[in-house]
């Protein structure tokens, strides 16, 4: 039985190294911030505005995130 749990714990150590490992690569540089909020056309003037007084950030915007479960 200690068999059985110390093959399934290397196994899922391995797992969460290769998980680690295995990112998404991000070739934009500028730090990303998503605005959860509503699709608003006042939202991307300001988002364009802000992206160009700020070149160290990149604002996105999550429309479909604006639920109320995220409060």
């Amino acid at each position: 039985m200690k068999y059985i749990l110390l093959v399934i714990f290397c196994a899922l150590v391995a797992l969460s190294v290769v998980a680690g490992l295995w990112r998404p690569r991000d070739d934009d540089p500028r730090i990303p911030i998503v605005w959860a909020t509503d699709d608003n056309p006042v939202r991307r003037a300001q988002i364009e505005l802000f992206n160009a007084h700020h070149p160290d950030y990149r604002v996105v915007l999550d429309p479909a995130n604006a639920t109320l479960e995220k409060v």
